[in-house]
């Protein structure tokens, strides 16, 4: 799913981070199950597996929230996040998610959205203050994806020879 290599140091970052992404939206199935999504990160690289969970998370999290992003159907990523933003280098935000998994029981996001669902609706956890760290931060976290996009081509462009 690599896409040719344009001169990404004349990329704006949003731009760059749209282009290698590109290829992983376009194989997801709108409205599919966890199944056709792991079909589709099975085959991505560790690189893309992570910018498209990151570019699902910040979508979600700038429309609803935390609570937004744990609710709706993107909240079964929320592992596959954790683990996307530390390989980008963003362990702030890999870490204030951590705090927010933190207030479910257990500290385990239930992978099924209904049960999902169940939990915020018995457990309000106030998400307010991790909210407004996520806003805070959402500028670095694209700094942060086009710095590792920039610094690991080999993982999202093919060498056209």
């Amino acid at each position: 799913m690599r896409v040719p290599e344009p001169d990404v140091d004349e990329l704006e970052d949003s731009e760059l981070i749209d282009l290698v992404i590109q290829p992983t939206l376009y194989a997801l199935k709108p409205g599919g199950a966890r199944e056709d999504l792991d079909e589709v990160l099975d085959l991505a690289t560790p690189g893309q597996r992570a910018l498209l969970v990151i570019q699902t998370f910040t979508s979600s999290v700038k429309n609803g929230g935390l609570y937004g992003f744990f609710l709706n159907s993107t909240g079964v990523l929320t592992e596959d996040v954790v683990r996307g933003l530390y390989l980008v280098g963003a362990n702030n935000a890999a870490d204030t998610l951590r705090e927010a998994i933190e207030l479910f029981p257990g500290a385990e996001v239930p992978l099924d959205r209904r049960e999902r669902e169940t939990v915020l609706d018995s457990e309000d956890p106030d998400f307010d203050e991790l909210d407004k760290h996520f806003y805070r931060i959402f500028p670095s976290l694209r700094d942060l994806c086009a710095r590792y996009i920039r610094a690991n081509r080999s993982q999202f462009f093919k060498t056209l020879y």
